[in-house]
């Protein structure tokens, strides 16, 4: 999975970077890794639209698009 950019003010924060509700002191679903930096989700919800938009991503990157993904987008 390749994801947040590193430009990402979200990614790597204490933050769902689907959402934004606050994931501190263990109140987070499910912790990523990417590239080394953690990409944190709140909820099974927010982890199913993160599962989608990589997936968007990588089918974009593989037909040559130039779309981004709108991680401030919110639900």
């Amino acid at each position: 999975m390749s994801v947040p950019s590193p430009t990402d003010p979200v990614a790597g924060s204490e933050v769902c970077v689907i959402c934004g509700k606050g994931t501190s002191n263990g109140r987070g679903y499910m912790r990523l890794y990417e590239n080394g930096r953690p990409v944190e989700l709140c909820c099974p919800m927010c982890l199913k639209v993160y599962e989608e938009r990589v997936a968007r991503k990588k089918a974009e990157d593989q037909r040559g698009g130039e779309r981004e993904i709108g991680w401030d987008e919110k639900w």
